[in-house]
């Protein structure tokens, strides 16, 4: 499990809240006040400016914790924003059966300026509405509404709405700075420590001198406890991505009529992007009415699969001397090499060009057909060497490219990255069968091999 330090309210474990620590001049004014309307009756209302991580809703939610005779709720922003205006009025009538008529309650607006700030002046409606209460006698019990904000501007604009009912205003200035600097690093300790089972922040590589060095660079209390959260979050392994992977399938072929197999199944124009109707149709009826053909659809969007014909002509060059690593491709192979398909889909220039069909020459008994006859036997090497040439390309490449999530793992046949295109990585998956002897239903089933594989990975099928 993660370590854990929650940095707002909302996530603190509900055992651990009563140990918050009251803000001594809230705490008071809430006091006062409720005296004061005990006597005056009419409801009050609070601004409260705070800096982000100041710790005003902490404060705020708490008051309940500090003060047993206090009942504290969130106001929904529904009413802040509804056109009714008696929304508020009705909304508190619905509740005074939930309170004792000498129970204080108190209503907090959490941070809600940067949404009303588009909605007209929802400080004097707001505050209109909080004075047509006042006025209707219809609460039976004291109330206090807060409203929390970062903003100074906006607090001060709360206070003016209430020029003509300053009764109402608690205070005009109240502002929440949070705990003192030197408590910082006790209520950091002792949080992260309940929340952890009793592990302390030492078990996790900050030692104390690192924790007070945050909290003196800190300019709030949640400013420092995400300092922490950071260092935290560093000792934990990355998240994968593999929204920008894709996939391409590679075909080595020897003829036209290979091709025109391999290319049956895909779309040659935009990039020979897998033809999905063409690979249905050829599905027995069992896999057309399998629940995991959904699962295979998203994740051939999801990795925007690619079906793409070699001729093998243009793979002979560049294979030369497989079992020497240090091998260099020449440079009119690399030329040659970056006038095919498969290359310009790489490396992201299949746009750049018109498209062209591929050709090769059907003939089975060529030199180039007798030396691909032991290919087959060479992939993990051939793989290898796609690597090493995409490397001497500029590219960052490897062979065996491991992709992991929490679904499975996959080791691609090769791995290139280009950083400057939207789908950064492209994953080679070769299909190095005997060139000039595949069939339909080869094709058919390797797709379908493919697409589970990567289903599973990206979890949109069980594994």
């Amino acid at each position: 499990m993660p370590p854990l330090l929650p940095s707002r309210w909302e996530d603190l474990q509900p055992e651990f809240r009563p140990n918050l620590r009251p803000d001594p001049a809230l705490l008071e004014l809430v006091k006062r006040q409720h005296a004061s309307m005990q006597v005056t009756k009419g409801i009050r209302f609070l601004p409260i400016y705070g800096e982000s991580g100041a710790g005003k809703t902490c404060a705020a939610m708490q008051l309940a914790t500090h003060l047993p005779s206090v009942n504290v709720q969130l106001l929904d922003r529904s009413l802040i924003d509804s056109e009714d205006p008696q929304a508020l009025v009705k909304f508190i009538e619905s509740t005074n059966h939930l309170f004792s008529p000498l129970e204080l309650a108190i209503y907090v607006v959490d941070q809600y300026e940067e949404s009303v700030a588009q909605k007209g002046n929802i400080p004097t409606r707001f505050v209109e509405r909080l004075s047509a209460l006042d006025r209707s006698g219809a609460p039976p019990k004291p109330i206090l509404f807060l409203w929390l904000t970062t903003s100074a501007a906006f607090r001060d604009e709360l206070v003016a709405a209430t020029s003509r009912n300053q009764r109402i205003l608690a205070k005009r200035d109240f502002s929440i700075t949070g705990p003192p600097r030197p408590d910082w690093s006790n209520i950091i300790s002792s949080t992260f420590e309940f929340h952890n089972g009793g592990k302390i922040l030492a078990d996790c590589q900050i030692m104390p001198a690192d924790l007070a060095r945050e909290c003196d660079e800190a300019t709030t209390i949640g400013d420092a406890i995400k300092r922490i959260g950071d260092r935290l979050s560093d000792q934990l392994p990355r998240l994968g991505d593999i929204s920008d992977y894709r996939l391409i399938q590679v075909w080595p072929v020897a003829d036209g009529q290979s091709i025109e197999r391999v290319q049956h199944f895909a779309n040659p124009v935009p990039g020979y992007t897998l033809n999905w109707s063409a690979f249905e149709q050829r599905l027995v009826e069992e896999d057309r009415n399998s629940d995991t053909l959904a699962g295979l659809n998203k994740a051939r969007l999801y990795f925007d699969m690619r079906v793409v014909p070699l001729p093998i002509s243009y793979l002979q060059p560049i294979c030369r001397s497989l079992d020497d690593p240090a091998y260099v491709v020449p440079k009119t192979s690399t030329d040659r090499w970056q006038t095919v398909h498969l290359h310009r889909l790489v490396a992201g220039t299949w746009a750049d060009t018109a498209f062209g069909p591929l050709k090769e020459r059907d003939a089975e008994k060529t030199a180039v057909n007798r030396w691909y006859a032991d290919i087959p036997a060479q992939q993990a090497l051939v793989c290898q060497r796609l690597a090493a040439l995409y490397s001497q390309l500029g590219f960052t490449a490897d062979a065996q490219r491991e992709i992991k999530t929490a679904s499975s793992r996959v080791l691609a046949d090769v791995g290139v990255d280009r950083p400057t295109s939207a789908e950064r990585t492209s994953l080679l998956e070769l299909k190095v069968f005997a060139a000039n002897r595949i069939t339909p239903a080869t094709v058919r089933d390797q797709i379908k091999s493919t697409l589970r594989k990567y289903a599973v990975l990206a979890g949109f099928i069980p594994r």
